[in-house]
């Protein structure tokens, strides 16, 4: 074509998800040599993704927009009002800003998106759709594809050892046969899919991964695998991108901010009943695949006697010996948030942040918050916990950022947040989760070749890149930009363009989401 311009239909893009891998991951284990290599023949980079989970990492990247503008900020929606909380997994409806693969299907253009969270319930798209793991039910769009969820197997989450090493493999390798196929027989401007395995593994077997030791490392290598075999087959005039939703690390201290706010007298515990609980955690809600709302449930006749222990008793107590007494005076000792009378806490291991109880005190109250964890640890020095502590208002942009904890806490590689109520805001202890480390790679005949590092490149680049690569117009207020270095000179002279999709996507996902109930 004049001018060497490509039309999108005459380009494709390839994406390759891999669930909490980080750099040095990468760079030192054998599970991941593929991906290294391809780095070292292409451009790079090291985003920071905020919050570092799962949820919010998948659509900034496939949205370009932030958590305030796509809507996402957990696996989870919590809502307290009047001191009762109600939690369940957000949706795909919780998303309020178009992904790539559903501007492609505005524009016509066909797509393949596997294990992309969160798809349910199942948006139809110009295409082939296949569910994430989270999702209640196997599913696949279109519906004479159904077969394909027979194939495909889903996370072991009840098996321990070798049992869940061999699940997960299982896992990888249908996905993997999956995608082979519809690569090759499917037409399709957008490939996209996402391996979760890595993180399912490296919660467990972080060490073991990065040691390229044992059976985990030789489940992840069917990845690598997989990704050889796509750099074999790429088709011309195409992009490889990989890229991870946050990374994953070895903490060597835990930090309790619910500790933080009970010594200030913020946070108020009360002592449950048998099996009782505040609310369900994201945990719980992930592993029953709840997607209702589940309410505060109310207190039983032992919780409220226990409720009469004051909170510094309970904490005086050796937690074994606290444990034994309660079973033997009948209270079933369980420590618990007392929402109701709360001014803020941190519901649960899975969130990234402060909610205030708006019942009990404003939202401007967060500064306050940070003052008081501010003065907890000394900002500073080396046992300053925190990469983010500051209100939502300050991390976030757009019209959803009443949907984020009121303050936002990320902690600093080599520390790990936890709700638990009891023992000090900050102890030493051994564990593994996420960083806000991600990864990026761009491959291909139109990216350069010299492995260069991309220098200050956000999460929300990614879908501005791509779609510009396509000759499509660029969200007009996009967070990110067009990542110009990526691509060769001669590959990418077209003048950039902006559109307004939101008006027309909202109206086609609400005619879409009717068209998907239908049996």
């Amino acid at each position: 074509m004049a001018g060497g311009i490509r039309l999108a239909s005459d380009r494709k893009i390839i994406f390759i998800g891999l669930d909490g891998v980080p750099w040095d991951v990468v760079q030192n284990s054998r599970a991941f040599t593929a991906i290294k290599r391809i780095a070292e023949r292409g451009r790079w980079g090291r985003p920071k993704s905020v919050p570092p989970s799962t949820f919010p990492g998948w659509t900034t990247l496939t949205s370009g927009v932030n958590p305030g503008k796509h809507g996402l900020f957990e696996f989870t929606s919590f809502k307290v009002v009047d001191g009762e909380v109600t939690t369940r997994i957000n949706t795909s409806l919780d998303i309020m800003y178009p992904r790539i693969h559903e501007i492609l299907t505005l524009k016509r253009l066909r797509s393949i998106v596997m294990n992309l969270s969160p798809s349910f319930p199942p948006i139809p798209i110009n295409g082939v759709l296949i569910s994430d793991w989270l999702s209640p039910r196997k599913f696949v769009w279109p519906r004479e594809m159904s077969w394909l969820a027979d194939m495909y197997v889903e996370k072991p989450f009840l098996a321990r050892g070798e049992g869940f090493i061999k699940g997960v493999e299982r896992s990888v390798k249908s996905k993997v046969e999956i995608a082979k196929a519809l690569f090759e027989d499917e037409m399709w401007t957008l490939f996209l899919m996402i391996f979760s395995e890595p993180d399912w593994l490296m919660h467990r077997y972080y060490a073991d991964i990065v040691a390229s030791k044992g059976r985990p490392t030789k489940a992840l290598s069917y990845i690598s695998d997989f990704v050889r075999w796509v750099e074999k087959r790429m088709p011309a005039n195409s992009v490889l991108v990989i890229a991870s939703d946050h990374g994953m690390g070895t903490g060597e201290f835990i930090v309790r901010p619910n500790v933080v706010l009970a010594n200030a007298g913020i946070l108020k515990v009360k002592m449950g009943g048998p099996g009782e609980k505040p609310f369900k955690s994201a945990i719980e809600l992930l592993h029953s695949k709840q997607y209702v709302g589940q309410s505060t449930p109310r207190g039983s006749i032992s919780s409220f006697l226990a409720s009469l222990l004051p909170h510094r008793l309970i904490r005086a107590v050796p937690r074994r010996l606290a444990l034994k007494l309660s079973w033997v005076f009948g209270l079933h000792y369980t420590p618990m948030i007392d929402c109701s009378s709360s001014r803020a806490f941190m519901p649960d291991d899975f969130t990234y942040g402060i909610y205030i109880n708006e019942a009990t005190a404003s939202f401007s109250y967060s500064r306050a918050l940070v003052k008081i964890f501010a003065r907890a640890f000394e900002k500073g020095a080396l046992s300053w916990p925190f990469e983010l502590l500051a209100p939502r208002e300050e991390v976030y942009r757009g019209p959803f950022v009443r949907r984020a904890p009121h303050v936002v806490l990320v902690p600093r590689r080599g520390f790990e947040l936890s709700s638990s109520l009891l023992g000090q805001p900050l102890e030493p202890m051994r564990v593994v989760g996420h960083t806000v480390d991600a990864i990026l790679v761009f491959y291909g005949d139109d990216v350069r070749s010299d492995g260069a590092e991309l220098e200050n490149v956000n999460m929300c680049d990614v879908a501005p890149t791509l779609l510009y690569y396509l000759s499509l117009p660029v969200p007009e207020d996009a967070d990110g930009q067009v990542l110009i270095d990526v691509f060769r000179e001669e590959a990418v002279d077209q003048k950039l363009r902006r559109a307004n999709y939101l008006t027309v996507w909202r109206a086609w996902r609400k005619a879409r989401a009717l068209r998907g109930r239908k049996p």
